[in-house]
């Protein structure tokens, strides 16, 4: 997102989502993280998870295969925002399908 004040909006319902993942057994894991392109890290948001960067999609999805269960078979990405943002996202996730993992991808996009 452009501004880390904007995630004031949706903040408590990823975070309660985020909770439930942590407690729930049947819920799958979530990681939450809030990239901030526009402003700089002295605006700050505290207590929460906001990085003042763009995501790096290959360093993220990576790590996300590298914490999956053992056990785990397939992987699903969720992206929602501008469509160059998903399309970055998708190339990074697509590169991680294999015989042995099965990664779905799901978006939606919109502009600032």
């Amino acid at each position: 997102m452009p501004h880390a004040a904007e995630s004031s909006l949706f903040l408590d319902l990823l975070n309660s989502f985020h909770q439930k993942s942590l407690e729930d057994p049947l819920v799958p894991d979530l990681k939450l993280s809030i990239h901030v392109t526009r402003d700089s890290d002295d605006t700050i948001v505290t207590g929460q998870q906001i990085i003042y960067s763009k995501p790096q999609f290959n360093v993220v999805v990576e790590g996300c295969v590298e914490n999956k269960p053992a056990s785990s078979t397939s992987m699903l990405v969720y992206a929602c925002g501008p469509g160059g943002m998903v399309t970055q996202l998708w190339d990074a996730s697509t590169k991680k399908n294999s015989k042995a993992l099965r990664v779905d991808f799901y978006h939606e996009k919109f502009e600032f």
